[in-house]
């Protein structure tokens, strides 16, 4: 009854036991007709499949009694269509379609210093990945949390469950996951100079992929988060990050790791940076422990010049080996304007010495972080790797990739190079986590210098732009073994872009003369933006034209996007899109080309959708012809 009691008077909700606030949703209707042709090496086939399909949509919301003692959001939606194959899933152009969905949430003592929310989700859907896979996905989440809020300890407690299956309907792989994950978590200001955080979690995940391996784990989490403001102006902080990670299971792994640092604004200018990091790791008959240090001393002359001086410490305890590394430098930055212009100048020169001390003797690596862009080139980490052994995971460490599906690999001499294929899981330009094992090289003494240069200079409000990079690795006092690979590398890069308008043109040589991935490399790029009233047009195209100089080969990758709009009036609007892909070189072999236009009309509440789509493509001789005619009809309220 003390609920009750402390609901506000003055609401202008009335109270009840059950209060209907608003209803919305929509009916659909839509027809498609859609024409497939694909060729595989000799096997050919034709699909030609038409339909209809329509569904309702609703979403409600309501209170029992009054709206800060519970709320109830309820909705859900059922798209049945007229076809239940193989047809429905021919690739379109960027289509996510949810079939069939049902949605639950409420909200108990909303507002209040305890409140309780609870969910549930259900949906079975289609989409596409990048005009080339066609996935068929079922989830069913549901979760509750618990909000406590006070002045001493707010706590925030939550439990979640997720399970998720999901089929690839053009190549038939499968992949189920089933995962919890209960969690608790509090903030806390002791001052005004002070902010705390505590964070504790348990997780427990299943996965089974398409090669049906099983992964199951569970992890207890736990983060420490500390800031302490010496001043008002937070020039003078101390900065503190615990972490602790347990998972066992298929998978076991263990991480402790603790980050301090420091920062000071000085007089003249100065500013101090100086940070400690301790890491310990433990996986797979491996322990590895880490001590670093670093220190930055900064200055700052007027606005031109910019200088920094640094060193760094670090100290691997492993189990098959003990590095040492000390590495110092410099960092230069000069502004200068200049007539009808700018003059930018940068300059970093750093020593490193490292020494290693092991024997060889074959390295499990975990873990190696890698971005994955296509048109760029990615190489593992370590010479002399087992390729057998090469496991590649997403961002979690959960999602294992397939070679051959998802990914390729490439021989590079003592090193192995790692690209990802188009239509595979691993999104463009996204990270991945690698496994594998390694010779690993014995002992071993260096000291590494490297110089980096460039200069920018821009003319005439950025009109004109040129500009020219240098890197210059070499190394010296070598003490070496049989296995080690060292890559020096000569890389100059030299380009300009013209910025006339809306529109930017550039063009790029780079010359890499390095011991493991010599290269030449020529880039052409525009990039156009214009909007003329109730017109808009955007364009984007790049070639990068790759010479592999040991390997005699040569990697080109075109790409050409282009959309336009125009509004006819409100409410009335035409948009046209077109793709074009262009992969040329040894097991990259790929034209792909999608084009599509759609006319879209909004009359009061009614929603009128028309378009035409086609796709074409070409992947390593396997050819598809699609063509798709698609009609929407709307209704919302």
């Amino acid at each position: 009854m003390s609920a009750f009691e402390a609901f506000s008077q003055n609401s202008s909700s009335p109270p009840g036991f059950w209060n209907f606030t608003s209803l919305d949703g929509e009916v659909k209707l839509r027809g498609q007709y859609r024409q497939k042709y694909t060729t595989i090496n000799d096997f050919s086939e034709f699909q030609e499949s038409s339909y209809f399909s329509g569904g309702l949509r609703l979403n409600s919301k309501s209170y029992i009694w009054h709206p800060n003692f519970l709320k109830i959001d309820l909705g859900g939606e059922f798209y049945p269509e007229s076809n239940q194959d193989d047809y429905l899933v021919t690739p379109d152009r960027s289509e996510v379609r949810t079939l069939k969905g049902l949605n639950i949430g409420t909200t108990l003592f909303n507002n209040k210093p305890i409140t309780l929310q609870s969910w549930a989700n259900w949906n079975d859907s289609f989409s596409n990945r990048e005009n080339l896979t066609n996935i068929r996905s079922n989830t069913i989440r549901w979760g509750n949390s618990l909000l406590v809020r006070n002045r001493i300890l707010p706590v925030s407690i939550s439990y979640n469950k997720n399970n998720w299956d999901q089929t690839e309907t053009e190549t038939g792989r499968t992949y189920q996951t089933d995962q919890s994950n209960f969690e608790v978590s509090t903030q806390k200001s002791f001052t005004d100079h002070d902010r705390n955080e505590l964070r504790y979690s348990h997780n427990k995940y299943f996965r089974r992929d398409a090669n049906l391996t099983e992964i199951e784990n569970i992890t207890d989490n736990i983060r420490l988060n500390n800031n302490l403001y010496f001043d008002k102006k937070k020039r003078y902080a101390f900065r503190s990050f615990i972490y602790n990670y347990n998972r066992h299971g298929s998978q076991n792994y263990s991480v402790f790791s603790a980050s301090e640092n420091l920062t000071l604004q000085l007089p003249q200018n100065l500013r101090f940076i100086s940070t400690y990091n301790y890491y310990n790791q433990q996986q797979e008959s491996q322990i590895s422990q880490q001590n670093k240090a670093s220190a930055y001393l900064s200055h700052k002359l007027f606005l031109s010049l910019n200088s920094q001086l640094f060193y760094e410490y670090s100290h691997i305890n492993h189990t098959f080996y003990t590095e040492t590394r000390n590495r110092g430098g410099l960092d230069l930055h000069y502004v200068k304007k200049i007539p009808a212009g700018q003059l930018n100048l940068s300059y970093n020169y750093s020593l490193l010495r490292n020494d290693m001390n092991s024997d060889p003797a074959d390295l499990q690596v975990f873990d190696e972080e890698h971005l994955l862009s296509d048109g760029e080139i990615t190489m593992l980490g370590k010479p002399h790797i087992d390729v057998t052994t090469i496991v590649v995971k997403d961002i979690t460490g959960t999602i294992i990739y397939q070679v051959d599906f998802d990914y390729l690999l490439i021989e590079q001499g003592d090193y192995i190079e790692i690209q990802r294929i188009p239509g595979g899981q691993i999104p463009n330009s996204s990270t991945v986590y690698i496994d594998y094992v390694a010779i690993q090289t014995g002992s071993y003494k260096y000291d590494a210098h490297s110089n980096n240069f460039s200069a920018n200079i821009s003319l005439f409000n950025r009109f004109l732009e040129l500009y020219y990079r240098g890197q210059f690795l070499d190394y010296k006092n070598v003490e070496k073994s049989d296995l080690l690979v060292l890559n020096y590398i000569k890389r100059n890069t030299i380009g300009g872009r013209i910025n006339i308008w809306d529109a930017e043109f550039g063009l790029e040589y780079e010359d890499q003369n390095s011991t493991i991935t010599p290269y030449k490399l020529m880039r052409y790029y525009l990039n156009l933006q214009k909007r003329i009233n109730k017109f808009i047009l955007s364009v984007n195209g790049s070639i990068r034209d790759y010479n592999m100089v040991d390997e005699n080969i040569n990697r080109k990758y075109s790409d050409l996007s282009g959309k336009a709009a125009y509004a006819f009036k409100p409410g009335m609007k035409l948009d046209l899109m077109l793709g074009y892909r262009h992969q040329k070189g040894p097991g990259i072999d790929l034209d792909l080309l999608t084009a599509s236009t759609e006319l879209n009309i909004i009359y009061r509440q009614l929603y009128l959708t028309a378009g035409v789509s086609t796709y074409q493509r070409d992947y390593l001789e396997d050819i598809t012809n699609y063509y798709s005619l698609y009609l929407e009809i709307v209704r919302k309220f």
